[in-house]
């Protein structure tokens, strides 16, 4: 049976093209979906057994029939420029579940008309898309354009108006116990319901980039460096969150490093920045994606959000054994997992080496990544 690639144009709330408005009946395991939003594009796998507590964007279940089925986030990036999609005729020509690398972004494919194929290849409709990859189709839309950016595992060729894109294979792999990653791994999903799990990465030097995912919400994922390589000066890093995901870019020699889905103000560059004393993060503080640490600090660092913008994003380190807390502007909530602050409030962490990934999301604070213990609202 063929599995499904279905495009949306917004996660929840049942709005119209959102990722949960497509009926739970359609689903099943190995179907894959794109949604490309006006900040970020996310790509998601479903996994019919899941049953989780949905957590927006990680988790998201669908409005109707969802029964146990969840759609699971693998990856995201920040939104670069449009992509046209009017007068395309093409051949897709691929077996492939999941094509994340296919396309960098998308301004608006589903405003108007119908994007549809022949020989069972890609069919797209005003507002939810749905593709369904099996040998290969020839498009044949009647006012849209496409355009192909960017490159990594997409190979297209092109002469006058047809465009041929082959989609090469992501390698997925669900491992449950030890495992070392290979360079022909793209996704590896850690199920830790039997135990802790530890995934060691390949040499930075052969690897670009590489998804890792925690599958339950039992025990720890944990990501360990080869010899004395290092992902941002650790030697490793948990995770502890059902669903949690850690994606690394490398540097082709002996470090990684964390992409963020996070979405950075135009032109920002990351920055480490130290604050030694109780103060309310700018607007700088918190573009561009900074780590922001408690380096110097003699007592408990408490550090409230800026006035609430969605896309504002940070990372925070423990550097000395001092409590370091994050606090929520007043009126809104910080989430980790299934869990939620108070509105206005916080969590915080003293033990040196914890960190904490925080995210903007539309209506709340949300915690993307961390490693140790953080506590709320105590």
């Amino acid at each position: 049976m063929a599995n499904y690639i279905y495009g949306a144009i917004a996660l929840n709330g049942g709005v119209t093209g959102s990722l949960d408005t497509i009926d739970g009946t359609d689903l099943a395991t190995g179907d894959a979906a794109i949604v490309f939003t006006s900040s970020a594009t996310y790509i998601y796998t479903l996994d019919e057994s899941s049953g989780g507590v949905e957590n927006s964007p990680n988790l998201i279940a669908p409005d109707a029939n969802a029964g146990n089925k969840r759609w699971i986030l693998v990856s995201s990036r920040a939104a670069e420029s449009a992509l046209d999609v009017s007068a395309f005729d093409g051949v897709l020509d691929a077996n492939d579940d999941d094509v994340q690398n296919a396309l960098n972004t998308i301004d608006d494919m589903f405003a108007a008309g119908d994007f549809t194929v022949g020989a069972g290849s890609v069919a797209l409709n005003d507002d939810v898309g749905k593709a369904v990859l099996t040998d290969s189709g020839t498009a044949t839309p009647a006012s849209h354009q496409l355009k192909i950016l960017g490159s990594g595992k997409v190979n297209t060729t092109g002469a006058d108006d047809t465009v041929t894109i082959s989609v090469d294979d992501l390698n997925i792999v669900t491992k449950t116990s030890a495992y070392t990653i290979t360079v022909d791994d793209d996704i590896v999903i850690g199920n830790c319901a039997g135990g802790n799990i530890t995934l060691t990465l390949p040499q930075a030097s052969t690897k670009s980039k590489i998804t890792i995912f925690k599958k339950s919400s039992d025990n720890i994922l944990t990501v360990d460096c080869y010899g004395t390589e290092t992902i941002e000066a650790l030697s490793s890093l948990e995770i502890t969150d059902e669903y949690g995901s850690l994606s690394l870019v490398s540097d082709g020699v002996n470090t990684w490093a964390r992409s963020s889905a996070a979405v950075a103000s135009s032109g920002a560059t990351s920055e480490t920045i130290a604050k030694t004393s109780s103060t309310t993060l700018t607007a700088a503080d918190l573009s561009g994606f900074n780590t922001i640490h408690n380096d110097g600090a003699s007592g408990e660092v408490i550090l409230t959000w800026f006035t609430f913008a969605i896309g504002q994003g940070a990372m925070f380190y423990v550097n000395d054994a001092q409590y370091l807390q994050i606090k929520a502007p007043t009126g809104v909530t910080i989430r980790i997992g299934a869990v939620q602050t108070a509105a206005g409030g916080y969590i915080r962490s003293n033990v040196v080496g914890n960190w904490v990934k925080v995210v903007a999301m539309p209506d709340e604070l949300v915690v993307v990544g961390y490693g140790g213990t953080w506590n709320y609202d105590e």
